[in-house]
């Protein structure tokens, strides 16, 4: 996305206000935080950090996948695409999901105002894969019939503003052909990552690009993993419903079954929960003990053992004022969030 002057924003706004109404219509309403799930939290003290992992999609997916494009690459195109919805869609749950794309590459430099689209999709889990493609395709369709109107202009329309912790406001995720669009074209925008896929000839080549500063290494190998096994899934059986869809692989089920439910430790049988924190808090009372949201403003905050452990006491003394007494069942309603602990 590049800037552009006053003029050129007035001359854009009277002439493409067809263009204008699509997007503020696609857009409307809340939108959806479509990304994958952060192992940092992010700030605003050093916003990116570009790392890549090589994509490399077994031959029988790459065969079965210009199979079903009939070897075209907007075709192919779509089909990534529609993978990429459907991941998000099994990490998130969510059934509104936008993801980035590139403008299809240009005749000559500033031939366009925008170089980049927000693909949104809402659907079904209940539809198919198929049915979902044709969604799919229609968006992409849609949205490169409407390219014109400049997203600088479209963002205000929205009220959506970009910022240092969170970004370009329209996607975090997005995805491109190289052989159809330019890399160049998503420089600009900060974003959580990047799909690029080549086709050359019969061979596909990919990397995923994502910040290093929210993402771990071996986080994006189990995702390229569960895209890989999203792949065999839906490009053998493209009537599955999306519903039933097994986005992880065996080994990432293995490990989620067992390997994080692997919590037998040794256990003080002579001391209680209560008895331990105090220890602990005793121990390190200024070390860290929570961290996490404050449930009325969402801003991120720490606690310390120490100031923790007061907050405790505090409430232990307000519900013995209020009569409770050992073995006395207290309900807590509430949202779930920092004071809960």
């Amino acid at each position: 996305m590049r800037r552009i002057g006053l003029g050129e924003a007035a001359f854009a706004a009277s002439k493409y206000s067809k263009e204008r109404n699509f997007w503020v219509k696609k857009l409307s309403g809340e939108l959806p935080k479509s990304r994958f799930p952060y192992d940092y939290i992010k700030t605003g003290i050093s916003k990116y950090q570009k790392d890549t992992l090589e994509l490399r999609l077994p031959a029988e997916i790459v065969t079965k996948l210009i199979t079903l494009s009939n070897t075209s690459d907007a075709r192919l195109y779509i089909i990534l695409v529609t993978v990429l919805v459907v991941l998000i869609h099994k990490y998130t749950g969510d059934t509104d999901v936008i993801v980035g794309s590139p403008v299809y590459k240009q005749d000559s430099e500033g031939k366009f105002i925008n170089t980049v689209l927000a693909l949104r999709n809402r659907f079904n889990a209940n539809m198919t894969f198929k049915e979902l493609l044709l969604q799919v395709r229609q968006t992409v369709i849609e949205a490169n019939s409407n390219q014109n109107y400049p997203f600088e202009l479209l963002l205000k329309d929205l009220n959506e503003t970009t910022s240092e912790n969170n970004g370009f406001p329209l996607f975090k995720v997005a995805i491109l052909l190289e052989n159809i669009y330019n890399a160049r074209d998503l420089q600009n925008i900060d974003l959580d990552m990047i799909f690029s896929f080549k086709k050359r000839g019969e061979f596909l080549e990919g990397y995923v690009e994502y910040n290093s500063l929210l993402y771990e290494r071996t986080t994006i190998e189990r995702m390229v993993k569960n895209l890989e096994h999203l792949l065999y899934e839906v490009l053998f059986n493209i009537d599955i419903q999306v519903s039933g869809i097994e986005a992880a692989s065996g080994e990432e089920k293995t490990r989620v079954l067992f390997a994080f439910n692997d919590t037998k430790t040794e256990f003080p049988g002579n001391k209680s929960v209560p008895e331990l924190f105090e220890e602990q808090a005793a121990k390190t009372p200024d070390h860290i003990a929570v961290v996490g949201a404050e449930s009325s403003s969402g801003e991120t905050i720490q606690i310390t053992y120490r100031l923790l452990n007061e907050k405790v006491n505090q409430l232990a003394g307000f519900l013995r004022k209020k009569g409770v007494k050992p073995d006395t069942s207290v309900g807590i309603m509430m949202d779930p969030s920092i004071e809960m602990i």
